[in-house]
């Protein structure tokens, strides 16, 4: 009864509507304008051309399929007229294709576009390609020549994971490596990176010669800023002041690794960097506004954590090995430690016990001291190697920046005691 009482009351209301339509209701295309144009963008016609099924819209052409048999593929610049800006998911995915010839005005190319083409020797990416999409040419392990011009900005997760090349070069456009984007590449011995910073996310570079070569150099793998791993550090473990990213995952599974200090050049510390780090025991993090999900995971032996002042946001399970009550450092005071916003599964803020910056206390020893003045005026002189352990405590006048007047007002701490 329900249901038809209401296809019922349906009808009649639209009966009403239809009946005052054309007096009172504008067309449909000045009621909705945005979805009357989006519903046009996203009309497409279907076609087919050399082996290549596409998609005619009203400014440009996707590829979106490839007859699995063609060997030698070559993606038009335009068709009907319009030019070929895109490459679609999974178009050529575990074709034949021996050689590639791509349009120099192609934009995109999709997910797991050419994924598995195992016959596939190489590619040339046109520099109007931004995003190389994921696993877009993952697994073509007969690929053994990549070029990437500039203009693209980002690898995707597993871009070219697998692939046979033994070099890379990536150009000065690029600015993100996602996840696993080179990884398992059984060949790569050689990546010539820009000379701007990369963000490079975890094990892009899992299991290649190239990193095998680069821990053996320094166990800290660094290039440009970027710390892009730290697998087979041991033991105490200081981060350069000049690293500003640390890859998600970078000291993940080590179990060398027993305590760390993380420059307050670092902001950010990302998912399980230093998560299942069983023998880690010691935690000084000095500038973070953001530590992730299980960024230090499992990390069951802490037992001498200090996190500073400037944290605003603990992701879940960031600390969730800590299983024993213990009172650890909080670089500022009682109000900006309410003020973080702190995820599930944090047993250190949970059962620990902050104990709060003392003002003044640069060095971060828990007193105000000749020490603190020694290490702050080297800071601020330059001094090679100097450096302010806890810059919140360390901002006397609490005016955001750490300065001469800072300065001054910590002496007259001390001359007052």
């Amino acid at each position: 009864m329900r249901g038809k009482f209401m296809r019922k009351s349906a009808a009649l209301a639209l009966g009403c509507m239809l009946a005052v339509s054309a007096a009172v209701l504008p067309p449909v295309q000045a009621l909705f304008p945005a979805l009357t144009a989006a519903a046009e963008d996203a009309a497409y016609v279907e076609g087919t051309l050399d082996g290549l099924t596409y998609q005619r819209y009203a400014d440009h052409v996707v590829i979106s399929k490839g007859d699995p048999t063609l060997t030698d593929v070559v993606i038009p610049e335009t068709i009907e007229g319009l030019p070929v800006t895109r490459i679609g998911n999974n178009a050529f995915e575990e074709a034949a294709v021996t050689t590639l010839k791509l349009p120099p005005a192609l934009q995109e190319i999709g997910e797991f576009a050419f994924f598995q083409c195992g016959k596939l020797t190489a590619v040339d990416i046109p520099g109007t390609v931004a995003v190389v999409e994921k696993n877009a040419f993952g697994y073509c392990t007969a690929l053994v020549d990549l070029t990437l011009h500039e203009g693209t900005r980002e690898l995707r997760q597993g871009a070219f994971s697998d692939c046979g090349f033994t070099s890379v070069t990536l150009p000065e456009s690029l600015g993100v490596l996602r996840s696993g984007a080179f990884s398992w590449c059984e060949k790569l011995e050689e990546v010539n990176f820009p000379e701007r910073q990369v963000d490079v996310y975890s094990e892009v570079f899992a299991e290649t010669p190239w990193l095998r070569a680069m821990r053996e150099k320094d166990p800290l793998v660094i290039v440009n800023g970027t710390l892009i791993d730290g697998y087979t550090c041991k033991g105490d473990v200081v981060i350069p002041d000049d690293v500003t990213i640390i890859s998600a995952e970078a000291f993940s599974l080590n179990m060398g690794i027993t305590s760390v200090v993380v420059p307050a050049s670092v902001k950010d510390i990302w998912d399980r960097t230093f998560s299942y780090c069983l023998n880690l025991e010691k935690v000084e993090i000095r500038g973070a506004r953001y530590i992730g999900p299980e960024a230090f995971g499992t990390c069951s032996k802490l037992t001498d954590v200090k996190l500073p002042g400037t944290l605003t946001e603990v992701g879940e399970d960031a600390f969730n090995g800590i299983s024993t009550r213990m009172t650890w450092q909080f670089g500022g005071t009682q109000e900006q430690y309410k003020a973080i916003t702190v995820g599930a599964n944090n047993m250190l803020f949970k059962i620990g016990i902050p104990k709060y910056g003392v003002l003044g206390d640069v060095d971060w020893n828990t007193k105000v001291e000749v020490a603190d003045v020694i290490a702050m005026q080297k800071w601020l002189l330059q001094v090679p190697g100097a450096g302010i352990n806890n810059l919140v405590m360390a901002d006397l006048d609490t005016d955001g920046d750490v300065d001469v007047f800072d300065l001054a007002m910590l002496k007259r701490v001390l001359l007052g005691k």
